[in-house]
């Protein structure tokens, strides 16, 4: 009875824990800085409801010059499949569909195809058009 007993806590308790546990790092709150496989810096601010304000260090063009441009955006997390499925775009329409990858406890790497329209199924797809490599630096 006792060992039936612990097996029954083990797999009833275990997997809520471990679920518990991982879901809240499943969160992209707040300021996240990192780069672009071709070094191009990129910061996003993650705010609660789903908008966020992304700056890309090499999309503005200022009188000829390429100069920083920031965007307000609007992002989803969908953590129901592996890969994660992460869609940004603006005034409400997903138009950029990447895949996320947690790679520690406060980093990630998004994968973007080169069709905005076609999601990545896996990192080396052949579509694939950037990495964001990002690290939060403060919830």
């Amino acid at each position: 009875m006792k060992i039936q007993t612990r097996l029954l806590l083990a797999f009833v308790i275990l997997p809520f824990l471990i679920s518990s546990l991982y879901s809240q790092h499943l969160e992209l709150k707040g300021k996240w800085e990192g780069t672009t496989q071709a070094g191009e810096v990129i910061k996003i601010d993650f705010k609660k409801n789903g908008s966020a304000h992304l700056f890309r260090s090499q999309s503005g063009i200022y009188w000829g010059e390429i100069t920083g441009a920031v965007f307000p955006v609007n992002c989803s997390l969908d953590t129901t499949a592996i890969p994660y499925k992460f869609d940004y775009g603006v005034d409400g329409k997903y138009s950029v569909k990447g895949i996320l990858y947690f790679t520690g406890k406060d980093s990630v790497k998004i994968y973007f195809p080169s069709q905005d329209e076609n999601r990545l199924t896996k990192p080396d797809d052949e579509n694939l058009k950037e990495i964001w490599s990002l690290k939060i630096i403060k919830k």
